[in-house]
């Protein structure tokens, strides 16, 4: 009766298919039509695995029979295979991919994550992953099926250990740069999106004051300055250095809500003051008023020196 409501939306698509001239949404819908023949395909061969009909025309398998008869490859007919076999434990996949929203791909993001790992891809965890977009579903899998591996080779871990709710990778790629992806649970997810969400309102505001370097940030460039931000600041604030902050007074950036003052101000010029910036240095008083200058890991930097790529110290 399942496969009778799947095949019946896929004639009233290809119905309409005949009645939609604008291309856009003719795109949509035949997609939609390919997404609904594919769980036809996925059910067709869990019904084969589950009354072993493969074997009465002489398959040794339901992946060889679906192969044979589809014209798929191999490997691409036993993943369909096993793409309906993890689907009968994913209540929230299963009734996307009856109403034809899932396309192949999604499908095996979704159940390529349970396969990972079973015990921890719950009810509530399959309907939170089949909600995202594809874009950031690409990124969730990725980043539980990492997660998933290091609990499989954790030494530390006692056994009975409940699975971790939460996980954030960091790596670094060829060229330098980082990668991050991450997956919270709904309460650090929405406190961490509250932070970045004023560190963004920060920064407009910092753009419409006319601060130069921010003039061309896209609200993801925002989002990854304000990340370096909040580490920027857990470091400075480590207990050694919450220890002389006697001796210091912190200049505070417009930025942060710092007031335009003698007291809160020194004189930098436009190449020095990106730097500090764009690099998250803090500039701090000492009690004679003069200004230190410290790194983003709380190292002041020597008087006298350059600093960093810039052609002379400020």
């Amino acid at each position: 009766s399942m496969s009778a409501g799947v095949e019946c939306r896929l004639q009233l698509a290809v119905q309409r298919l005949s009645l939609v001239g604008d291309p856009s949404c003719r795109v949509g819908l035949l997609q939609r039509v390919v997404n609904l023949a594919q769980e036809l395909l996925r059910r067709a061969a869990l019904r084969m695995k589950r009354d072993g009909g493969y074997r009465a025309e002489g398959f040794v398998s339901p992946g060889a029979w679906l192969a044979c008869h589809s014209g798929l490859s191999g490997p691409a007919a036993r993943a369909v295979v096993r793409e309906a076999v993890e689907l009968q434990h994913m209540a929230a996949s299963t009734a996307a991919a009856e109403r034809g929203v899932l396309s192949e791909q999604q499908v095996r993001l979704l159940t390529e994550c349970r396969r990972a790992d079973p015990e921890q891809y719950d009810a509530d965890t399959d309907a939170a992953f089949v909600a995202l977009p594809v874009a950031e579903l690409v990124l969730a899998a990725r980043a539980w099926k990492a997660a998933a591996e290091d609990r499989r080779h954790d030494p530390n871990r006692p056994a009975g250990t409940p699975p971790e709710h939460a996980s954030v990778h960091l790596s670094q790629l060829l060229d330098g740069r980082w990668r991050l992806d991450g997956v919270l649970n709904a309460h650090d997810g929405a406190v961490l999106n509250q932070a970045l969400d004023q560190s963004i309102a920060r920064q407009l505001q910092a753009q419409r004051d006319g601060d130069p370097f921010l003039e061309r940030l896209s609200v993801g460039a925002m989002r990854a300055q304000g990340l370096v931000e909040f580490a920027a600041q857990a470091l400075r604030d480590t207990p050694g250095q919450r220890s002389r902050s006697g001796r210091y007074r912190h200049c505070t950036h417009w930025q942060d809500h710092g007031e335009t003052s003698v007291h809160n101000g020194v004189l930098l010029c436009r190449r020095h003051h990106v730097f500090i910036h764009t690099h998250h240095w803090t500039i701090h008083l000492d009690h004679q008023q003069q200004p230190v200058f410290r790194q983003p890991d709380g190292t002041v930097h020597p008087p006298g020196e350059r600093l960093g790529g810039a052609d002379q110290p400020p």
